[in-house]
């Protein structure tokens, strides 16, 4: 579900077309591990939910357990930055390349939030 103030809108992410998500994300330990998989923009879905990313001021994705994250306006526009990828059992995970460590990515996504600026 992606919201904005009052409005919802559900995207069914596989109506929307998967681009490669390649890159490499750290964990707090300075771990590195390699993501090499498809998924989708965090700004195309937006877009697709009929909101305009160029809007955002902030975004919240939220997981099944209320874990959440934050990115900027500029951060979701960024190309290679956010994707949002289906996992092996059926559910979504967020991932965020270029951050020291991987306390962004969020598994089990149920929710994106838009504030607008």
């Amino acid at each position: 579900m992606v919201s904005c103030g009052d409005e919802k809108e559900y995207v069914d992410l596989k109506s929307l077309d998967t681009v490669p998500v390649q890159g490499t994300v750290v964990n707090g330990k300075g771990e590195e591990s390699e993501i090499d998989t498809q998924g989708v923009s965090l700004a195309d879905v937006i877009e697709k939910a009929g909101f305009d990313p160029d809007n955002a001021a902030a975004v919240k994705v939220t997981a099944d357990d209320e874990f959440s994250t934050e990115l900027t306006g500029g951060e979701v526009n960024e190309a290679g930055k956010a994707y949002l990828v289906c996992e092996d059992d059926g559910s979504m995970r967020f991932v965020v390349f270029g951050d020291s460590n991987a306390k962004r990515n969020v598994r089990n996504v149920v929710s994106v939030d838009i504030t607008v600026k």
